[in-house]
């Protein structure tokens, strides 16, 4: 399923230190695959899943439930409003979660963190003639 999420930092750097790091082979093997990630301190959901998955206790769904939820979707473009919104920031950031649930239908809404796992980040760029 897809999760859009916000991102405050530059989400391609996650791109690049990884090619950086796969270019350098004549390093260490343990140099080449170790790559030193600096995360925002900011409330940068990107940076927050990288670090620790999906977590109830940072969703922004606290006033309007009981429980904190997370909201995952079958199709990205119904994802696609809570990356950053349609135009705010040029590169967005979704991840592709497993949620186990039984025949997910259109749109998942869980309160337990145990049931996903992080599986793909997408970072992506909205087109001209979509916007």
């Amino acid at each position: 399923m897809f999760h859009g999420t916000t991102s405050y930092c530059t989400p391609e750097r996650f791109v690049e230190e990884l090619s950086y790091s796969q270019e350098n082979e004549e390093e260490e093997i343990k140099e080449r695959f170790h790559v030193e990630r600096k995360f925002c301190e900011k409330d940068c959901g990107l940076c927050g899943i990288v670090q620790q998955g999906n977590k109830t206790k940072y969703t922004k769904t606290k006033s309007l439930f009981k429980k904190n939820r997370m909201w995952f979707a079958n199709d990205p473009c119904t994802s696609l409003y809570y990356c950053n919104g349609v135009v705010v920031k040029s590169v967005k950031t979704m991840f592709v979660v497993d949620v186990i649930k039984k025949a997910p239908k259109g749109i998942l809404i869980v309160n337990k963190e145990k049931a996903t796992l992080p599986r793909f980040l997408i970072l992506f760029e909205i087109s001209e003639c979509y916007t």
